[in-house]
């Protein structure tokens, strides 16, 4: 039990290092054509085929199980993220929203974690980003709502840095829930698709709703405006 203790720990690590690789990775993340080859589809199709992409690819990984499987489930992640993130911005695009990759899986990855919430107008008194719709140039409505367009959001790796212990938790859990199964051939296969299959298919459900809404609502009281502007604290 110490064994897999110690991998769940340094799971979290690797789980932080492929979300920032991923979130900052243009050449994994972005290709010329991603637009017009997403908008050449349905979001049904869109999201089935991303989904069959990343798990096929973590059944493989994991086949071996043992050590030598958990640790190329762990070099999958990397992958696993960047694929999924390219089928965010494929939904953007489908929905016909402006898509700006490097601040957009920044704010999805804040609403997957729960750490901030896509939605129509951000409520009194809470800090928000206009992501769509008609932009604002500062902080609104005298002070009592924080609200910035994205345009003058600077601050996605802090606000990433923050996220990012909420995000590591609820992967870890998840492939933690799945106990020694991982290690095992075969079933580790099936378990490393299986958390391939919940990370791309819940991601793609938050940009989903991050693409339909005008803005996001940040939930967690630890982020604060400058945070959001990229100002010094």
């Amino acid at each position: 039990m110490s064994n897999f203790n110690g991998y769940m720990s340094k799971l979290n690590d690797l789980i932080a290092k492929a979300i920032e690789k991923a979130a900052s990775s243009s050449d994994i993340l972005s290709s010329d054509d991603l637009a017009v080859v997403a908008k050449k589809s349905t979001i049904e199709k869109w999201r089935r085929n991303t989904i069959r992409k990343v798990t096929g690819v973590g059944f493989v990984t994991g086949i071996p199980g043992g050590l030598s499987g958990g640790l190329l489930a762990v070099l999958d992640l990397a992958y696993l993220f960047a694929a999924a993130g390219r089928g965010c911005y494929g939904l953007g695009y489908i929905l016909n929203k402006e898509v700006d990759r490097e601040k957009d899986i920044k704010l999805i990855l804040a609403c997957w974690s729960g750490a901030a919430s896509a939605v129509p107008a951000v409520t009194a008194g809470k800090i928000g980003i206009k992501v769509f719709g008609k932009a604002v140039a500062g902080p609104m409505a005298g002070m009592t709502v924080n609200v910035v367009a994205k345009a003058a959001f600077k601050g996605g790796s802090k606000i990433l840095s923050k996220v990012l212990p909420q995000i590591t938790s609820k992967m870890a859990g998840q492939m933690a829930g799945k106990g020694f199964s991982m290690f095992v051939p075969l079933l580790g296969g099936a378990v490393s698709a299986g958390v391939s299959y919940w990370v791309a298919s819940s991601l793609m459900n938050a940009a989903e709703l991050y693409y339909q809404n005008e803005c996001v609502e940040f939930n967690d009281s630890s982020i604060s405006f400058a945070d959001v502007v990229g100002e010094p604290l």
